[in-house]
C-alpha cells in the first residue's frame, strides 16, 4: 500500500509541475542581464523577469524605490535586446517593458517597446 502511495505522490508531483520548455533559457536571459549590469541604479531594488513563448520574448524590469528614477530607458533596452541576441538566435522579438514601483503608491510603467531581432 505504501508502495501506490509514494507512486500516487510522485506521479502527481510531476503532473503539477512547470513543463515549460523555456525555464532554462528564461533563467539564462535573466543572469546575463543581471551580470553585465544592463541597468544601473543606485538606490533601487531591480527585479526582472523573462517570459519566453514560441520566438518571443516579454521582459519587464520593475525598479522599486522611494523616488521615480531618471534613466535612459531606449538604452537600457537596445543592451537587452543586445544580450538576447548573443545569447540565442531563437528570439525573434523582444517586448520590453520598463515599470517603477514605488515604495507608497501604485506602480508606474515608464517604458515599453517592441524590438525586432534579425531578419
Amino acid at each position: 500500500m505504501k508502495k501506490f502511495l509514494i507512486l500516487g505522490a510522485i506521479l502527481s508531483s510531476i503532473a503539477f509541475a512547470d513543463n515549460n520548455p523555456n525555464e532554462f533559457l528564461e533563467k539564462r536571459i535573466e543572469d546575463r542581464i543581471t551580470m553585465e549590469k544592463v541597468v544601473t541604479a543606485r538606490g533601487y531594488e531591480i527585479d526582472y523577469d523573462v517570459d519566453i513563448y514560441n520566438d518571443k520574448m516579454n521582459l519587464e524590469i520593475e525598479l522599486e524605490g522611494l523616488k521615480k528614477p531618471n534613466l535612459n530607458y531606449e538604452e537600457i533596452s537596445r543592451k537587452v535586446v543586445a544580450v538576447v541576441s548573443e545569447t540565442t538566435q531563437e528570439i525573434k522579438e523582444v517586448y520590453v517593458s520598463i515599470k517603477f514601483d514605488p515604495t507608497i503608491g501604485e506602480d508606474e510603467l515608464l517604458f515599453s517597446n517592441i524590438y525586432k531581432i534579425g531578419n
